[in-house]
């Protein structure tokens, strides 16, 4: 599953980061706990569901992160 055909994928609006505009994707997939579980386990240390930054519409990512609800069934 890739995050830019996923229908729990969305974008907050635009911001400038690093000279640049860039929209930031999270994933709002229904199963939120399981997430939390994943990057607690895994220590990640990032804003919670965030996925990437992108430009325009569609994320900066070519696959799902490894904590995507989709993934494990």
């Amino acid at each position: 599953m890739k995050c830019k055909s996923c229908e729990h994928c969305s974008c907050k609006p635009p911001h400038i980061y690093s000279g640049g505009l860039k929209s930031l994707f999270y994933c709002n997939h229904p199963e939120q706990q399981h997430i939390h579980d994943y990057e607690k386990e895994h220590k990640i240390l990032k804003e919670h569901s965030f996925i990437s930054f992108g430009i325009g519409q569609s994320p900066d990512i070519k696959t799902s992160p490894r904590w995507c609800p989709l993934k494990k069934k």
